[in-house]
């Protein structure tokens, strides 16, 4: 059986519990009372059938289906497979800025036309003293 496992509000803030979700027919297996390190291990463990495990990022359910299903293999779901690939793109990004930057005016300075014409501060985004065409 390939479940899928997450929290779920009780009371919005204050409360969570966790919902097993048999994934071949998106149908409700079960809802446990909260999100504690012992519940998920003990479900898991009554319920030998259980093959694949997707999950959230959560270390309590990381650890808790390690514990109670040992030999079932662990997947993230999309949602949280996306986030990871969104924040690895962020930071190579971020890490790269410097030499993104200088590739962006190399390449301003290769399209730059050759002769007088100078990049003036409207190329570089700046819109300042700008009027609507036909005013003086």
């Amino acid at each position: 059986m390939v479940v899928g496992l997450d929290e779920w509000a009780w009371r919005r803030g204050r409360r969570y519990a966790t919902r097993l979700v048999n994934l071949a027919d998106h149908r409700v297996v079960d809802l446990l009372p909260d999100r504690s390190a012992a519940t998920v291990p003990a479900w898991l463990a009554q319920h030998s059938t259980i093959t694949v495990v997707c999950r959230n990022r959560s270390d309590l359910h990381s650890d808790g289906i390690g514990r109670g299903a040992p030999d079932a293999v662990q997947v993230i779901d999309r949602f949280h497979l996306v986030r990871n690939f969104r924040e690895a793109v962020e930071a190579l990004l971020i890490n790269q800025q410097p030499a993104l930057q200088a590739a962006a005016v190399g390449a301003a300075k290769m399209l730059t036309p050759p002769g007088p014409a100078a990049i003036t501060p409207m190329d570089r985004g700046d819109v300042r003293g700008l009027r609507p065409s036909g005013c003086s």
